[in-house]
């Protein structure tokens, strides 16, 4: 079943979001996942299999820095 788990597109999140399970499956760092950030008038798709470190390098890109949330979508 699909999950869609929201945090804010923050440093702060990045624990909670490496910490990310379901099933028994460490969704955060080991498994494929799309995630959507964003804040009220734009977005960026991506997909990756480690959610936490392409936050950390989103968090990084200045043209992101506008971005308030994000979701990840796994299943």
């Amino acid at each position: 079943m699909a999950s869609i788990d929201k945090f804010d597109f923050s440093i702060n999140a990045l624990g909670d979001i490496r910490a990310l399970k379901h099933y028994n499956a460490m969704v955060g760092e080991n498994w494929p996942v799309v995630y959507v950030l964003n804040n009220d008038e734009e977005a960026y798709v991506g997909e990756t299999v480690n959610a936490a470190r392409r936050t950390e390098q989103h968090l990084a890109n200045a043209a992101k820095q506008n971005l308030t949330e994000i979701s990840i979508i796994s299943d």
